[in-house]
């Protein structure tokens, strides 16, 4: 658990007291700092709950160069993980020129000026490449904390079943989310097949000997952990919807489902039915293996962490399998198990009028600038354009 912020108000107590303190030991703690936040997405995350954008933004204008220089590292950070409308109201705010005047930290000290505004314009330029979903189950590795199924009184077994989801080890040295597909082959005759896909590709497979007895009742299912939920055996991490499917699935239709990335599943319309619920352009022979509605009518059961209320879960697929469960179908996030949405600025732009809201900045392109001589403004505007459109995907707001 070493680099894992367990507490968001340690957080607020180490700015107020970086105050107090001299320039190298702030410079020392917030590069540590920004270190830290990239060790694990439950970091990204703690901080994105206390606020700690629009807190660094509202201290930025009073700081030394050299720590403006850090925040903006760790500005650059934090919204590429989330980014809130109002947090990017407040980060335009800080780039407004006055009386046709645009001004950085070179600007004579007799005029009135955004300070640091050139640093945080670099800032507006990583903030597009964001890595991973925008919706995904947060596990935090801790005893009992998993979510659990609701009792299962048929688990689908004479076609085969496959359990599918998309997933990452926290803390990791890498951000990498990888796509695990693990198919249970039905044979009466003979042993049963497990195949395990990693990334659409088959990474290993073997035969099992045991039985899945459909007499019994499944009442002691999780996903994130074992029956016993001990602080070694839960899954630490995160995860994105999960489903499974009454079947196995064969190579070409788990490649095919991988062809559709990372960001499937962004709202609760993503369930194998219509062509239009990606916006990426796919083969033809790969849209008739995901829409020709097998795979649809093949869900058991979905969780998605957009269908969440509270701590529970609730069983999102296009079709009433309400014969598979004993009672209620919704599954229960325990301990601290939490479904987190995030927000990119393609999202956050698009609530606001889209990209009109840089028009603003356009303006400000002929305000005499107190810059250092080597930085195109339009070249840097173009630059920031070209980043939103190529990371906009289902949010594209151009």
């Amino acid at each position: 658990m070493n680099f894992i912020i367990q507490e968001g108000e340690s957080i607020n107590c180490m700015v107020d007291l970086l105050e107090k303190c001299d320039i190298t030991c702030q410079a020392e703690v917030w590069s540590m700092f920004t270190a830290i936040l990239k060790k694990s997405i439950r970091n990204l995350q703690v901080c994105t709950e206390i606020g700690l954008v629009e807190k660094v933004l509202g201290k930025i204008e009073k700081v030394d160069n050299m720590i403006a220089d850090l925040l903006v590292d760790m500005l650059g950070v934090l919204a590429s993980y989330n980014l809130t409308v109002r947090e990017l109201k407040l980060f335009f705010s800080k780039l407004q020129g006055d009386k046709g005047q645009w001004y950085s930290v070179h600007s004579p000290s007799n005029v009135c000026q955004p300070p640091h505004a050139g640093k945080l314009l670099s800032v507006l330029k990583h903030m597009p490449q964001k890595y991973g979903p925008d919706a995904f189950f947060n596990f935090p590795g801790k005893s009992a904390a998993a979510i659990a199924l609701p009792p299962i009184a048929k688990w689908p077994y004479q076609n085969g079943f496959t359990f599918h989801t998309w997933l990452r080890m926290d803390p990791v040295n890498n951000i990498n989310w990888y796509m695990v597909t693990i198919v249970h082959i039905y044979n009466r005759w003979k042993n049963s097949e497990l195949r395990c896909y990693v990334n659409g590709e088959l990474a290993s497979y073997g035969e099992i000997t045991w039985f899945v007895n459909t007499s019994d009742t499944f009442d002691k299912c999780f996903l994130g952990s074992s029956e016993t939920a001990d602080a070694n055996r839960v899954f630490c991490g995160q995860m994105t919807a999960v489903y499974l499917f009454s079947e196995a699935l064969n190579a070409a239709q788990i490649f095919a489902i991988y062809q559709l990335g990372l960001g499937y599943k962004l709202d609760l319309k993503g369930t194998f039915k219509f062509k239009a619920e990606s916006d990426l352009f796919l083969a033809e022979h790969h849209k008739l293996l995901l829409y020709d509605g097998k795979l649809s009518s093949a869900i058991a059961f979905t969780y998605n962490p957009r269908a969440t209320d509270a701590q529970l879960c609730l069983e999102s697929s296009p079709k009433d399998n309400s014969s598979i469960f004993v009672h209620s179908p919704h599954a229960l996030m325990l301990q601290d198990v939490k479904a987190v949405l995030t927000h990119s600025i393609q999202s956050a732009m698009h609530s606001i009028g889209g990209v009109q809201v840089l028009f603003p900045l356009f303006a400000q392109l002929d305000y005499r600038q107190y810059l250092s001589d080597e930085f195109n403004l339009a070249g840097f505007y173009h630059g920031v354009v070209e980043e939103l459109n190529r990371y906009a995907g289902a949010d594209a707001c151009l």
